[in-house]
């Protein structure tokens, strides 16, 4: 048991344990304390999105580049962990309430921009037959846009990516 540590990280969540990993690969001496177990609190009760919120441009530039990096590395974390952390490309239908159109259209292109993705213009009937359960009255007549083609949604399995975090942490010295 290590009984000093440049860096002590509090908390065995994917953060916590994306912090030791990556301070590891760097040479620094690091320990992460958990108090129950790793994964034992919400990162561990999660759905395992990772989706790169879409803020509205104008104010969160920085926002979306940074999300676009997260996707990124998730992307490749598998590749860089030599392991399987379950994660998957996925697609989302984003609704358009009445009255939201006009901002909507300015936005897809710089949207499309900044996340490298496709954006599908859909009408309520055809949000109706992809996704049942929503209740496609409330967007009429604008329907909505679906999101796919790219890494501006995904997912992995959480408990993996904190467990397979910490294991690569550990190999590194943590």
């Amino acid at each position: 048991m290590k009984t000093s540590a440049e860096v002590v990280i509090i908390g065995g969540g994917v953060i916590g344990c994306s912090i030791a990993y990556n301070l590891a690969r760097e040479k620094v001496n690091v320990v992460l304390l958990e108090r129950d177990y790793l994964a034992s609190g919400a990162s561990g009760r999660c759905g395992g999105m990772i989706w790169a919120q879409w803020y509205p441009m104008e104010t969160s530039e920085l926002m979306a580049k940074v999300g676009n990096m997260t996707l990124n590395r998730f992307a490749n974390l598998e590749e860089e962990l030599d392991t399987s952390i379950e994660y998957n490309l996925d697609s989302s239908i984003s609704c358009i309430r009445a009255g939201e159109e006009d901002d909507c259209d300015s936005e897809i292109l710089e949207l499309e921009k900044y996340f490298d993705t496709r954006l599908e213009f859909l009408k309520p009937e055809e949000i109706k037959k992809m996704a049942p359960y929503i209740g496609v009255d409330n967007y009429e007549p604008f329907g909505g846009y679906l999101r796919s083609g790219s890494i501006a949604n995904a997912s992995a399995n959480p408990f993996l990516t904190v467990h397979e975090l910490a294991n690569a942490a550990r190999r590194l010295g943590a």
